[in-house]
C-alpha cells in the first residue's frame, strides 16, 4: 500500500509503543506523617505502570481502568472487519508521566471530493488513566491541502465517550458504529457540497453571531475574528458558507485543539458547526 505522505507535521510520533505499556491498579496505601495512620485502599487506587513500577497517576475506588492497548486494539480489529485500510498518523501523549493518549488514525486509499478538494477520513482515540478524559473515538474528515479537521460529534460519527466511572467499559459495539460512520461519510460529503452554494451577505454581523455560538471564550472570539482566516478563505474559496466553516475549523484545528486542557471546548464548538452549517 503506498505510503500516505502528510507533511503539516514535522517529527510526528508514530510508534504505538509508546502507549500500549502494561498498567494495572491497586489499593493506594500512605501512612499519614501527623496521625501516624495507615491508611489502606480508603483513600483511593494507584495506577501502576508495570515495566517500571511508577505509579503514573491516583483515582478515586469507582474509577474503571481501559489501557490503552485494549482500545487500539478493539478499534484496528474493527477496521480489519470491515476491510479498511488504515495507518497510525500521529500520537500525541499529555498529562502526567504520559497518563493520556491522543492516537490519529488515516484511511489513505479513501481520498474523497468536495469541492474539487480533497478530503480523508480520519479518527482519533482518546483515552486517560484517570477521569480527566474520557475514553472517547471521534471520527470526521481533513481537508487534505491544509489538514483542517471537521469532527462530527452530534452524530454516528462519535462512536465512543464513556467514563472512567464504575463498571467496565463495554468496547463490543465498535465495530458496527465504525461501519455505520463509514456508511455516512457520503452524506456528510453531500451536505459540505450543498453549503458551496450558500452565499454570506457583505455584512460582517452574520458572521459576528455564527462566532458568538461557536467559540466559548471571549479570548477566542476575539483572536478568530481579528485573524486573517475569513478573508484568507473568502479569497480562496468565495463567500460562502463552506468557506466559513473552514475558516473556523483551521481556528479550532490548529490553535483551539493545540491546547490540552480544551477538549471539551474543541467538541462543544464542532457540535456548533454541526448544528449551523451540517444539519
Amino acid at each position: 500500500m503506498e505510503t500516505f505522505n502528510i507533511t503539516f507535521l514535522r517529527n510526528r510520533q508514530i510508534d504505538k509503543s509508546i502507549l500500549t505499556f502494561p498498567v494495572h491498579i491497586e489499593p493506594l496505601t500512605f501512612v499519614s506523617p501527623s496521625a501516624k495512620t495507615l491508611y489502606d485502599g480508603d483513600c483511593g487506587l494507584a495506577v501502576v505502570r508495570e515495566d517500571t513500577n511508577v505509579i503514573i497517576d491516583t483515582v478515586k475506588t469507582d474509577y474503571s481502568l481501559l489501557l490503552h492497548k485494549d482500545l487500539i486494539d478493539a478499534v484496528e480489529s474493527a477496521f480489519k472487519i470491515n476491510k479498511l485500510d488504515f495507518e497510525v498518523f500521529d500520537i500525541f501523549t499529555g498529562g502526567t508521566k504520559g497518563n493520556k493518549m491522543f492516537l490519529n488514525y488515516a484511511f489513505p486509499d479513501n481520498t474523497i471530493k468536495i469541492a474539487d478538494e480533497d478530503y480523508f477520513p480520519f479518527m482519533q482515540l482518546q483515552n486517560s488513566y484517570n477521569k480527566s478524559l474520557n475514553a472517547r473515538i471521534v471520527a470526521g474528515l481533513y481537508r487534505k491541502i491544509c489538514t483542517n479537521g471537521l469532527v462530527r460529534y452530534h452524530s454516528k460519527n462519535t462512536i465512543l465517550n464513556v467514563k472512567h466511572l464504575g463498571k467496565k467499559i463495554d468496547l463490543s459495539s465498535i465495530s458496527l458504529k465504525v461501519n455505520d460512520w463509514w456508511e455516512e461519510i457520503n452524506l456528510t460529503k453531500f451536505k459540505l457540497e450543498e453549503i458551496v452554494n450558500v452565499s454570506i451577505p457583505e455584512q460582517f454581523e452574520e458572521i459576528e453571531k455564527i462566532t458568538d455560538r461557536v467559540f466559548e471564550t471571549k479570548k477566542d472570539k476575539e483572536m478568530f475574528l481579528q485573524s486573517d482566516l475569513i478573508k484568507r478563505y473568502f479569497d480562496e474559496l468565495g463567500s460562502n458558507h463552506y468557506a466559513l466553516l473552514n475558516a473556523y475549523t483551521h481556528y479550532i484545528t490548529h490553535h483551539l485543539a493545540t491546547r490540552m486542557n480544551d477538549f471539551d471546548r474543541v467538541a462543544k464548538s464542532y457540535s456548533v458547526l454541526e448544528n449551523i452549517f451540517l444539519n
